[in-house]
């Protein structure tokens, strides 16, 4: 895909359309106006772009047992792998799409 196409997806019918937004600016809160990415020069403007979803997994799969997130409980210092806070991510989303379920379902 071209890095000026977006594909959007209409949840109510499950299609995909395919639309090129013109990039003339370097930020927008509008979803529809592209905008130009800067990364000057340098290793990083060779780079693919990647979501924060994608590098988490990826950081996932290559330090499970690494140390994610530090925090006091108890006036102790614990700690949270990675492994163990994709875990618990996991289980939040499930819980938030069953919440979206269970009362989208009830009407």
């Amino acid at each position: 895909m071209a890095s000026d196409e977006h594909t959007l997806i209409d949840d109510s019918s499950q299609t995909v359309e395919k639309k090129i937004y013109p990039r003339k600016r370097s930020s927008s809160i509008d979803p529809k106006v592209g905008v130009d990415l800067a990364f000057g020069k340098g290793k990083l403007q060779d780079l693919e772009p990647i979501t924060v979803g994608q590098l988490f997994k990826r950081t996932v799969k290559q330090i499970p047992k690494g140390v994610a997130l530090r925090f006091i409980a108890d006036g102790l210092w614990r700690s949270i792998t990675y492994e163990k806070y994709y875990e618990l991510v996991v289980r939040v989303a499930k819980s938030f799409v069953k919440v979206w379920l269970d009362l989208n379902c009830m009407a």
